[in-house]
C-alpha cells in the first residue's frame, strides 16, 4: 500500500517541478522581450519597487520552498507511517503460533 504513496508523491512531484519550469520559462521570455512601444517621457523607477517579473521570480521562489517544505513534512509522515505498519506487521508476526 504504501508504495502507491511514494508512486502517487513522485508523480505529484514530477507534474509541480514541470509546472514551475513552465512559469519559469515564460517568466524568462517576459524579461528577454523588448518593450513594446517607448514612452513618451520616463520617470526612473523606484528603487525599491520591483518589476513585474522580479516580483512573479520571488512569488515563484516562495512558491518553490513552501512545496518543498509540505514534501519534505509528508516523507517524514511516510516514514512515520511505515515504522508504524512494519512494527504492527512485525507484532502480528510474533503473536502467531509456530506451526511446523
Amino acid at each position: 500500500m504504501h508504495h502507491t504513496i511514494y508512486e502517487k508523491l513522485s508523480e505529484k512531484m514530477e507534474e509541480i517541478s514541470l509546472h514551475i519550469t513552465q512559469i519559469t520559462n515564460r517568466v524568462a521570455g517576459l524579461e528577454a522581450r523588448p518593450p513594446h512601444s517607448e514612452p513618451t517621457h520616463t520617470t526612473p523607477p523606484h528603487p525599491t519597487l520591483a518589476t513585474p517579473t522580479e516580483a512573479a521570480t520571488q512569488q515563484l521562489l516562495k512558491l518553490e520552498a513552501s512545496i518543498n517544505t509540505s514534501l519534505q513534512s509528508l516523507e517524514c509522515r511516510i516514514l512515520a507511517l511505515e515504522k508504524i505498519l512494519n512494527t504492527n506487521n512485525d507484532d502480528h508476526e510474533n503473536s502467531r503460533p509456530n506451526n511446523p
